[in-house]
């Protein structure tokens, strides 16, 4: 049995398989993860579905290890994260990885799924947009029992424009075998908050606590305190009647 190869948005697809693409994009990052559920149907045993999957597979288009024997780590290769759960009658595989945005082009499933397709970040619009071909999926022309496949989006982005459902916060595309529906999406990138500079909160914490502290000895010592400001008051009516003498002599 063939190992089973990640070629889009994390999807791979084999007799009994079901997957769900699911990215969550933010400014700087796209975040890709599926979910592959496959159950053993009395032609393909639980082992050989455990052994059918990759254990390492590239993230990046380009990286030839994803397709040979033996399945193992290479130096300075970027892979997915895999996940296994044991569901019984089959097993449930999650692959994950977290793409910085501006590298998500040459991302392997993103580059083998469709004939073209851009992610592009414009600082100068404040704009993210992400777009494919209509062309459909290549995936069809690989997989003649693949009848669709499921994409879900999920960003806290302002969206300004879709093609996509939107349904309790994410946005879904179905793509079939007999359509060439494509995904579109522009989003508007998060303003920066400048950082507030610490000096500044240091020195007003310290100002505070200083009048804290005036207003504490007064509260203790109220009678101490008036006669300061009795003393104070005094003072300051010398001062006012010596130089009204001044001023008449």
């Amino acid at each position: 049995m063939k190992k089973c190869l990640i070629l889009m948005g994390l999807l791979f697809i084999l007799c009994g398989c079901t997957a769900e693409v699911n990215l969550n994009i933010s400014n700087d990052v796209i975040k890709e993860e599926v979910s592959v559920n496959y159950f053993e149907d009395g032609k393909v045993s639980k082992n050989e579905i455990l052994s059918s999957f990759r254990k390492y597979i590239p993230a990046y288009n380009g990286v030839v290890v994803a397709d040979t024997e033996p399945d193992e780590m290479v130096s300075g290769v970027a892979y997915y994260k895999r996940e296994v759960k044991d569901l019984g009658s089959g097993y449930s595989f999650k692959y994950s990885f977290d793409f910085p945005i501006n590298n998500y082009n040459n991302a392997r499933t993103f580059k083998r799924s469709f004939q073209s397709g851009n992610v592009v970040k414009n600082k100068k619009d404040k704009t993210i947009t992400i777009s494919t071909s209509t062309n459909g999926l290549m995936l069809f022309n690989q997989y003649d029992n693949l009848t669709s496949v499921v994409v879900n989006i999920k960003t806290n982005n302002e969206v300004i424009e879709t093609n996509g459902t939107l349904k309790d916060g994410v946005y879904t595309w179905k793509l079939n075998r007999n359509d060439n529906k494509n995904i579109y999406m522009k989003l508007k990138i998060k303003d920066e908050y400048p950082v507030i500079v610490t000096e500044n909160k240091t020195n007003n914490s310290k100002q505070e606590k200083e009048d804290n502290v005036i207003v504490k000895l007064v509260n203790k010592n109220p009678l101490i305190s008036i006669l300061v400001i009795l003393g104070i008051f005094v003072i300051i009516l010398l001062i006012i009647t010596k130089l009204s003498r001044k001023k008449y002599d």
